[in-house]
């Protein structure tokens, strides 16, 4: 089985490609806001250099954010594309957790807390106990008064340092797991997409949506009830 994992939620462009569960490459880079024109030349040229076809894929697994509109988009739309052309499997994973289990090696709680503009956070909390990750509280848009209270001393806590060190979460005297660059690592987005093909759970092509959780901002309209007269 081959499975290509990525995620596009970060200014880090992340991507991986497995073959029965061994990984044949992987690529990390700087990305910023030019996912749309390098995602689809790296998953190429990451094809070409493992000596197999595209249409040897099976699974696509990809990071639903929350994040960045533009990469999520980006991200959602190639996976789509890719998963209706090959007749493959979708897996769509939490990004934030991506990121917990980038970060954390050691059994504990972890949160991450993003910059979500508007003084709001993207926040979510997991629990590592004997290498599996659990959600104690799943991801949301916050503001950072209302994450700070779901904390406590024995947390580590990574995530953009302006949200990290606001003043509610530093008031909690929080352990910050200090490292040069946290993100989504698309080692993560696999391992997840392995768990749940163990289980034998994958995605609807036609339902999977991006988290983006600022649903207004991203035109994400939900229906509103009819009501009788």
């Amino acid at each position: 089985m081959n499975l290509l994992a990525y995620d596009t939620s970060s200014d880090v462009l992340s991507i991986a490609l497995y073959t029965n569960g061994k990984k044949r490459r992987s690529l990390h880079r700087e990305a910023f806001a030019g996912h749309s024109s390098m995602l689809v030349p790296e998953i190429e040229k990451m094809i070409r250099a493992s000596r197999f076809k595209l249409e040897e894929l099976d699974v696509i697994a990809v990071g639903l954010g929350p994040g960045s509109f533009t990469g999520l988009r980006v991200g959602m739309a190639v996976a789509k594309t890719m998963v209706f052309a090959l007749r493959a499997q979708i897996i769509g994973v939490s990004s934030l957790e991506a990121r917990a289990r980038t970060a954390l090696s050691e059994d504990g709680d972890i949160a991450v807390a993003l910059d979500a503009k508007k003084s709001k956070i993207y926040g979510a909390i997991y629990r590592r106990a004997e290498g599996r990750f659990k959600p104690l509280f799943k991801p949301s848009l916050v503001t950072a008064d209302v994450f700070s209270r779901k904390l406590k001393k024995s947390f580590w806590i990574i995530g953009d340092e302006s949200v990290v060190h606001s003043t509610p979460i530093q008031a909690r005297g929080v352990r910050v797991l200090r490292q040069a660059k946290t993100y989504p690592g698309a080692e993560a987005i696999a391992a997840m997409a392995f768990e749940r093909l163990k289980v034998g759970v994958a995605d609807d092509l036609r339902l999977l949506e991006p988290n983006y959780l600022y649903a207004k901002d991203c035109n994400v309209v939900r229906k509103k009830k009819q009501t009788r007269a």
